[in-house]
């Protein structure tokens, strides 16, 4: 039997990766289409790619202020592990202090009109 997180000494690194990476990415592909279905017609794909973007970074800000406590997270860093551009992220997180100190009244503002209209 064969250990899924150690090569197989039969199978070159480089097959077994790519057998990782196809695996993760179909896992990736199933969970966004249902998260699709469910939101077709209620949220824009704008607000979704800018919400997974907010999530995104700030998961991995977290991430790496875990691996090194007390110091300060670099944009670069933030760029190489997101694969976002260093302005981006800046906006990115210009916008994640904004929505942190503002007091947002309507949610309902995110979605899509015609979910406006079924939430009134």
């Amino acid at each position: 039997m064969t250990n899924l997180n150690s090569p197989n000494l039969s199978t070159p690194y480089h097959a077994h990766h790519l057998r990782e990476v196809t695996v993760l990415t179909r896992a990736v592909e199933g969970v966004l289409r249902k998260l699709a279905r469910m939101l077709i017609g209620r949220m824009s794909l704008k607000k979704l790619l800018n919400m997974l973007q907010v999530v995104f970074v700030e998961e991995t800000e977290a991430r790496l202020k875990k691996e090194a406590p007390g110091k300060n997270v670099a944009l670069a860093d933030l760029a190489l592990l997101t694969g976002m551009d260093t302005r981006t992220i800046k906006r990115t997180r210009e916008q994640i202090d904004l929505e942190f100190y503002s007091q947002r009244e309507g949610v309902v503002d995110d979605f899509m009109p015609m979910f406006k209209v079924f939430d009134l």
